[in-house]
């Protein structure tokens, strides 16, 4: 059986939150931050479980790259780097569920 627990999960430089940042980095300075998102409690076979899987995946990958966090405040560069960070940590989850459903909506 599939578990229904995914691990989010991006590698950052210094704890800044700035993927870019990461891969100029030495590799001793690099931190892997992670959010587990559980899913055993969602029929993702219908559109409200997958919708909410969706929800749940995006806040995940929100939280480990500091994408919308104190927005205002960071620097332009900053909230580029951290607004690619989601998008790719946010593919990657969607990628490891496997759903035809779940792909849908995130490539539509």
């Amino acid at each position: 059986m599939k578990s229904k627990t995914l691990t989010t999960a991006m590698a950052i430089a210094l704890g800044t939150g700035l993927a870019a940042s990461a891969v100029a980095a030495p590799q001793h300075l690099y931190e892997e931050l992670t959010v587990k998102v559980n899913y055993e409690d969602l029929d993702i076979n219908n559109d409200a479980g997958v919708r909410t899987l969706y929800r749940r995946l995006k806040n995940a990958s929100a939280e480990v790259c500091g994408y919308s966090r104190y927005k205002a405040q960071r620097p332009r560069i900053a909230d580029m780097e951290s607004k690619l960070c989601y998008r790719k940590t946010l593919t990657k989850a969607v990628q490891q569920v496997n759903s035809e459903k779940l792909s849908k909506i995130h490539n539509g």
